[in-house]
């Protein structure tokens, strides 16, 4: 949709006159959708005619200059870091259907000039009959059905607005205000996030909600630190208790532990000592039966009968002893 004749007579004003004055803009993407330039009227008002050409990302600034060259500021405090589109992009809208003829370009800046407004006697849109009112959460339920009024865009706060707030927490004198202000920024601060996450929802690529999102992530961390700075209150006396039987009974606890560790030493010990006694009464039995073996072949070789089919007997070994084999058998059995 086109400049609206309103928006053309401003925006031409302002080229001869160098006096700025206010501008909406709404982009789907790189396409500008829809601009609306005043210097009467409500931004909110101004907001809702934009988005009757489409939906999309809102952009509000103030636009100056002198001649052709029009530059369209947008602050940066707002979340603005870089251009929502191109100048290629407004230059092409602005001059579409109109002798304007301007070269616009998209500046963000950290203080948009002063707007001198006019008064406005009459209403902005000739359609309505009563300005509309952003309805209360707890009266929508009486609205009559089929007759839902638009709201107008979420309000966040700035930068200065969220220094100003944490200052105001650092410097609070007494712990109870300091715990309200707190809290009231804490709730803040999730309010907007649950706004910004519904928003990135609809549209992704929304610079606005993705800088807002930034900023409040650093809020937050902010916030936390500056939780743990605030006296944690008394306990009761049932929570003396328990903290007091948590901490015996952790104590406890190390103490078996200690307990169970110096048993399975003193049990590896022993097992250790005991295997080394069998081994050594193994090995002593062992040498003692391999010299008795020794000396049963030595007599063996030496009861050998001399030549084939000798007449003298041959010496037969004496046979290892009973109580010998039972000690072997007993020793095998304790390792």
């Amino acid at each position: 949709m086109p400049l609206s004749t309103e928006s053309v007579k401003t925006l031409d004003l302002v080229k001869k006159s160098g006096k700025p004055c206010k501008f909406v803009m709404v982009n789907k993407g790189a396409d500008v959708v829809s601009v609306v330039v005043y210097r009467k009227g409500s931004e909110d008002g101004r907001i809702r005619e934009a988005k009757e050409a489409g939906s999309g990302n809102v952009s509000c600034g103030v636009v100056d200059g002198k001649g052709a060259d029009l530059s369209f500021k947008l602050l940066r405090s707002d979340g603005y870091n870089n251009p929502p589109v191109k100048n290629t992009a407004l230059k092409e809208f602005l001059n579409k259907g109109n002798d304007l003829k301007t070269k616009p370009s998209i500046e963000i800046v950290d203080q948009l000039p002063a707007v001198e407004m006019e008064a406005d006697l009459q209403p902005q849109r000739p359609t309505q009959t009563a300005p509309q009112v952003q309805p209360n959460p707890n009266t929508q339920g009486n609205q009559t059905p089929g007759k839902q009024q638009p709201q107008p865009p979420y309000k966040y706060r700035t930068a200065d607005e969220w220094k100003a707030a944490l200052a105001a927490i650092q410097q609070a004198k007494d712990l109870p205000t300091k715990m309200q202000l707190l809290t009231q920024a804490a709730q803040l601060c999730r309010d907007e996030t649950s706004q910004v996450q519904g928003e990135l929802k609809n549209d992704p690529n929304s610079t606005t909600a993705k800088s807002q999102s930034i900023s409040l992530g650093k809020v937050a961390d902010i916030l936390k630190k500056l939780a743990p700075t605030l006296p944690q209150a008394p306990l009761s006396p049932p929570q003396q208790k328990l903290k007091q039987v948590q901490t015996e009974r952790g104590s406890i606890q190390k103490e078996l532990a200690l307990v169970a560790s110096r048993v399975n030493e003193k049990r590896q010990f022993l097992d250790e000592q005991k295997i080394a006694a069998v081994l050594q009464e193994c090995e002593t039995d062992a040498n003692s039966d391999f010299g008795q073996i020794v000396s049963l072949l030595d007599l063996k070789l030496m009861t050998r009968p001399k030549a084939k089919g000798s007449s003298k007997p041959s010496r037969r070994p004496p046979p290892i002893s009973r109580s010998t084999r039972i000690r072997w058998w007993g020793a095998f059995r304790r390792v």
